[in-house]
């Protein structure tokens, strides 16, 4: 019978293989370990009533962690100003503002978001933009840009003297990558001294923001291109502020 060590150099393997060869998931070791256990636990109920079950106790520990990982305002407004790429700058504002993913903002082109100027009942005019994306499930969905991130996206534009239709350029003047939109800014991060931030988290930060500016979680969910309305929760965090505002605001009502 295996022991913990011997288990343990399993999951290692796993998780970290030779070279060339892709590595699994924290889910998918959590699984494997799992049918393991459950396949000793039937032996152990049927015929081996002394086996010892290893595995138990051991595969939490390479459960993933979902929890939110929003990037502090503080960090985040550091990090974005200290950007003085303006083609970076505006990438990644763009990224904070729209909430896309990885995949969503490589596909994007310089025709792709609309700008408008809008005028409110009380007669402020407001630019605001919009755009169209195909997310997971080859789902088509529209996003949305404020008018600050628009200044800095214009201000990118401004720049452009190609043709190229990609929205975002390589040094080599080709569409941009996956692989170097997050070496990008895993650049940045090591030039200001920051500790590595995914783009991922910068999803985590916008569902996050929009959360505690309490969007509604049917907004948020078509926002993100999410299906199930439990989704975004794992993407947001809720401030103590926003947690203790919404307390006393409903023990407010109580009251009344």
């Amino acid at each position: 019978m295996p022991s913990s060590t011997a288990i343990s150099n399993t999951c290692a393997r796993w998780r970290t293989p030779g070279l060339g060869e892709p590595g699994l998931a924290d889910s998918s070791v959590a699984r494997r370990l799992a049918a393991v256990s459950g396949y000793l636990e039937y032996l152990r109920a049927t015929t081996q009533p002394n086996l010892r079950n290893p595995v138990k106790g051991f595969s939490r520990k390479w459960q993933k962690n979902n929890e939110p990982k929003p990037v502090e305002e503080y960090t985040l407004d550091l990090l974005l100003a200290s950007i003085t790429n303006v083609r970076d700058r505006a990438l990644f504002t763009l990224f904070v503002a729209t909430g896309l993913r990885i995949s969503e903002m490589h596909q994007l082109n310089r025709d792709s978001i609309t700008i408008e100027l809008e005028v409110d009942p009380k007669g402020e005019e407001h630019v605001t933009g919009c755009g169209e994306v195909i997310g997971k499930g080859n789902k088509r969905r529209k996003f949305y840009v404020d008018g600050t991130t628009l200044m800095t996206y214009a201000e990118y534009l401004d720049t452009r003297t190609d043709d190229n239709p990609a929205l975002f350029l390589s040094e080599r003047k080709q569409r941009m990558s996956v692989r170097a939109i997050q070496s990008t800014l895993q650049s940045w991060c090591k030039k200001i001294g920051f500790s590595h931030i995914n783009v991922h988290r910068l999803r985590h930060t916008y569902a996050t923001r929009l959360a505690n500016a309490n969007i509604s979680s049917m907004v948020l969910k078509d926002l993100m291109g999410h299906r199930s309305f439990t989704t975004p929760q794992r993407y947001f965090k809720l401030t103590d502020t926003t947690l203790a505002r919404g307390y006393f605001s409903a023990m407010e009502y109580l009251g009344k």
